[in-house]
This record gives structure tokens, C-alpha cells and sequence, in this order.
């Protein structure tokens, strides 16, 4: 799933100064270029929080591991961030800032209770702890999977480093 958007919005919300956008981009209010050819590339190469936690995630637990996982309610329309649907373990990339309202943050609220009614296990990470802590997310996560090596470091790989370090290693690259 791709998301644009415009200078006018990345300004709102503090990515770029409105000194940084080029004169000949406008403020998105032209409709956008032609996309470009597709070439091929990874399924995930961006460093949104979603992604970042699929691909930690996905490095641990492999194709267990679903994004945006649909059909978690019967009846209900709506995706999960990040699920491990065999141990109904569900994962939330978190924060009221992102998103659109407090209606939306309340609406999320009432999902998970949901999602909890019907025997998920339901996690909510905050950015901060996907980015800069992965070792918490896979910690928190292999308590409810139950298969996580009980030594904080995991077990150790033929070159000598811990799993932890190695996923590190792996999500740097």
C-alpha cells in the first residue's frame, strides 16, 4: 500500500520546511506526475513503522507472519497491522498522533476490545519502541507465541552472534 502525500500536509506535520519544497512542485494542489516504471525491488524498503515491524517480525516468526491481516472478526471489516494468526497474536503500530481524530483513536480502541473478545492477544507498540527497541517488540511478542528462547539473547548463530543481534544486523541492511 503506497500513501502520498502533499508538501501542504508533510509541512503540517513537521517532515520538511516549507523552504524545502521546490518552487516547481507547488503545494500539492496540481495533480501529481506520472508514476514511474516499475521496477522491481524488496516488498518492503520504506521505514514506515508498519513495514519495520512486519519485517522484524517476518524475520523471526517467517510466513506466519501476515500484514494487514483481514477476516480477524467474522462479520467485521478490518485489518490488523501485523498478525500471527495461528497464535492470534495481533500487533498495532500505535500513537494518538497518528491518527486522523480522537473519533479514530477511540474507533481503534473499540477494534481491539473487539479483536480481544474474540481471543486475539492484542499488542500495541508505540513507534519510538519499533524503532529504536526491537528487542522489546520480539520479547513481548514471544510471550504470547510462546517459542521464543527464554535467554534474553536468543540462541547463537554458527558466527557467534545472538539472534537479537543478528535480527539487528538485518534490519540495518
Amino acid at each position: 500500500m503506497t500513501i502520498r502525500f502533499s508538501f501542504e500536509e508533510a509541512i503540517r506535520r513537521g517532515w520538511i520546511k516549507r523552504e524545502e519544497v521546490p518552487p516547481e512542485a507547488g503545494t500539492g494542489a496540481n495533480p501529481p506526475a506520472p508514476a514511474a516504471p516499475a521496477s522491481p525491488r524488496r516488498q518492503y524498503t520504506s521505514d514506515l513503522p508498519q513495514e519495520r515491524l512486519f519485517r522484524l517480525l517476518k524475520a523471526r516468526w517467517g510466513d506466519r507472519v501476515v500484514s494487514e491481516f483481514e477476516g480477524a472478526v467474522p462479520g467485521r471489516r478490518f485489518r490488523i497491522d501485523v498478525a500471527i494468526p495461528d497464535a492470534m497474536v495481533a500487533c498495532e503500530c500505535d500513537g494518538y498522533r497518528y491518527h486522523k481524530s480522537l473519533k479514530s483513536f477511540i474507533n481503534d480502541r473499540a477494534r481491539g476490545r473487539l479483536l480481544v473478545i474474540h481471543g486475539w492477544k492484542l499488542l500495541h507498540f508505540p513507534v519510538n519502541t519499533i524503532f529504536k527497541e526491537p528487542d522489546v517488540v520480539l520479547r513481548d511478542v514471544g510471550a504470547l507465541v510462546h517459542d521464543l528462547p527464554s535467554d534474553p539473547n536468543g540462541s547463537i548463530n554458527d558466527e557467534g552472534e545472538s539472534e537479537r543481534e543478528e535480527l539487528l544486523r538485518y534490519l540495518n541492511t
